[in-house]
């Protein structure tokens, strides 16, 4: 068992929902105690937005943050969690795809993710759900693969994983 802090990145079309973007997620864990939220630069999430532009709309109504709820679970949790993200997408659909939920788990040694996409360096977890090895720690900070989404790779939003890697040192 690996314990870690769970997160939830989010796109969503800022023209379909009305208020906080937690709300997209109050039901993974409740309550969702001490959120943190990672807010990418405009610049770093730019190709991550292009990406979905595409399938959700104009640049100019998406939006991205990153929760992370800093109540340690159980990582194993990550499979469970991504299907429930899945259902989650389909049923907000509106006027096509609407939100994006990309769910992962942050450990003392890593962050990971969860996806529906067949990789060869993605271990397969079962029930069409892959886990993606964003960043590992090492030295004092997080490091990419090759692989690793340019967002995650920000210095921003790696310092900030590390503010939140501390949080870890202080529940146990």
């Amino acid at each position: 068992m690996s314990l870690g802090f769970p997160f939830f990145s989010l796109i969503y079309r800022s023209d379909l929902y009305i208020g906080p973007p937690i709300n997209l997620i109050h039901d993974f864990i409740t309550p969702l105690e001490t959120p943190f939220f990672i807010q990418p630069k405009e610049e770093d999430q730019k190709h991550m937005l292009s990406y979905y532009s595409s399938e959700m709309g104009s640049l100019d109504v998406l939006k991205r943050t990153i929760i992370f709820s800093l109540k340690e679970l159980d990582s194993s949790l990550l499979k469970s969690f991504k299907k429930k993200a899945l259902k989650k997408e389909e049923d907000s659909r509106v006027k096509g795809r609407s939100v994006n939920i990309d769910v992962g788990f942050m450990t003392k040694g890593h962050v990971c993710l969860g996806t529906t996409k067949e990789a060869p360096h993605r271990p397969y977890l079962g029930e069409n759900i892959w886990l993606e090895l964003a960043l590992w720690f090492y030295k004092g900070e997080y490091r990419p693969f090759p692989w690793t989404y340019l967002d995650y790779q920000s210095e921003e939003v790696k310092k900030k994983l590390i503010l939140i890697r501390k949080q870890l040192d202080v529940i146990k």
